[in-house]
């Protein structure tokens, strides 16, 4: 066993120890929880073993972090830099039960074989003998303290606020629209290339991952006045991925570049804006820079970004149009398509405006071009959709169809031309929006309230045939 550096005090100086559970068992417990004949919580951790004896540390935690811990908030590793009073103690267990070798060891002094590691997240069910109303309250509290500590505060007001032009609730909506929007396609991205570099190609487990953690990060109207609104975006720690890869520190990497990446665009240089080029390709820049970009520019509004009690640290600058063309890759998106067209990938017919493939020149690499596709007006059989905004549908050849994807929507079809994709995407449009308008929400799953609401913020006016 390791050596120890420490005071050997005989006994374990805490009276009337008894157990509440066990936390992490494998073969055998490893993570056990106790009290003392004061209520004080203290934790068993099997550390090392001999012929003879387990050694455990023993260490006394808060109740607030004992929940946190069950709660997935903070990890083993965290309980372990921060025990009650700065120092454990190791005890030296025998068959019969018997304590041995009672080293008190601070913190300092703990080898570094016995902590755990950074990602030792509680990974079971929780026991039933914990509180289910505490359970409640940590958690309840656990979010608000993660959503003051890291979440992105804004305040809006009208930006004619002198001649008594007031902001209403469709202003509200489409800021939360578009801050939610940069956000979701900013997780899109970055769980399909963790993914790629993982060299996991099955689309049902990525779009499980991509919607785990839609699930847990929402922007949030927090507070409403006549003339103004408030608004807070925040994660959501206490949220489950089906990835263990998608970890705490992945999801709050991924939030830090969305603040620093995203949010603080408008106080990018020429340089960062390279980076940004550099880091995301064209068809990601324009799914998560262009709803920021659009609320920036919106001249309705005056923005600012606030401190967690809403006090303005800075005001959101427009973002130039040379900036814009630059970072949505406007022209270079441009060249793209008409390069597609020159390698004769397909082929439209002007008098029939059907759309051909051209097999002997595609190749294997060719095969599966994928661009984004805007679109600006839905025209099915039955009525006519005239939208606010433009929005983007995934856009991909492959195997000789058409595939035209919207996550935003949940829709995904395909074709043998691009017409026929297209005649498709707004035919399952119209069904989807006519059933949903239609349904009340106590029999929608969140997912389909999520598309019903995007669907519903989207369409400003239906034309009748």
């Amino acid at each position: 066993m390791e050596m120890l550096k420490g005071e050997n005090i005989g006994v374990l100086p805490i009276r009337e120890l008894h157990k509440i559970s066990d936390l992490i068992f494998y073969d055998g417990p490893i993570l056990s929880h106790f009290k003392d004949r004061y209520g004080c919580d203290f934790l068993f951790y099997w550390v090392d073993y001999d012929s003879n004896y387990n050694r455990w540390l023993v260490f006394q935690v808060t109740e607030l972090q004992l929940y946190k811990f069950i709660l997935r908030a903070i990890s083993l590793r965290n309980l372990f830099d921060s025990p009650v009073n700065n120092f454990f103690y190791s005890v030296e267990i025998g068959d019969k039960l018997e304590y041995n070798n009672v080293v008190l060891i601070y913190k300092e002094e703990l080898p570094l074989a016995y902590y755990p590691e950074e990602s030792s997240l509680f990974e079971f069910e929780i026991p039933s003998v914990y509180s289910h109303s505490k359970i409640k309250f940590y958690q309840e509290n656990e979010l608000m303290e993660a959503m003051i500590e890291n979440g992105i505060f804004f305040r809006a007001e009208s930006a004619d606020a002198k001649n008594l032009k007031l902001l209403g609730v469709l202003d509200a909506a489409d800021f939360l629209y578009n801050l939610g929007m940069s956000y979701k396609n900013l997780i899109v991205y970055s769980v399909k290339k963790i993914f790629s570099e993982k060299l996991i190609s099955d689309n049902a487990r990525i779009n499980r991952a991509i919607q785990s953690l839609k699930n847990g990060y929402e922007p949030n109207l927090v507070k409403t006045a006549i003339g103004s609104f408030e608004i807070g975006l925040s994660p959501n720690p206490l949220a489950d991925t089906t990835e263990t890869f998608l970890d705490r520190e992945w999801k709050d990497s991924l939030f830090e570049n969305f603040k620093n990446d995203v949010i603080e665009v408008d106080n990018k240089n020429v340089d960062e804006i390279g980076e940004m080029i550099a880091k995301y390709g064209d068809t990601e820049r324009s799914s998560i820079y262009k709803p920021i970009i659009d609320l920036y520019n919106n001249e309705k509004l005056s923005i600012e970004v606030t401190n967690k009690e809403f006090k303005p640290t800075r005001k959101v600058k427009p973002i130039k149009k040379d900036f814009v063309e630059t970072i949505l890759g406007t022209e270079k998106q441009k060249n793209n398509e008409e390069h597609i067209e020159r390698l004769a990938l397909v082929k439209q017919n002007t008098k029939t405006n059907r759309v051909s493939m051209n097999q002997s020149e595609i190749t294997l690499f060719e095969q599966n071009i994928q661009t984004s596709k805007e679109i600006d007006e839905i025209r099915s059989f039955a009525r006519t959709y005239v939208l606010r905004r433009i929005i983007l549908v995934e856009h991909k050849l492959e195997n000789g169809l058409y595939f035209l994807k919207s996550f935003e929507f949940d829709i995904d079809v395909s074709g043998e031309t691009l017409l026929d994709a297209e005649r498709a995407f707004y035919e399952e449009f119209d069904s989807l929006f006519t059933q949903y308008k239609q349904a009340s929400d106590e029999n929608l799953t969140e997912e389909e309230i999520y598309v019903k609401t995007s669907m519903m913020l989207v369409v400003a006016k239906i034309i009748e045939p």
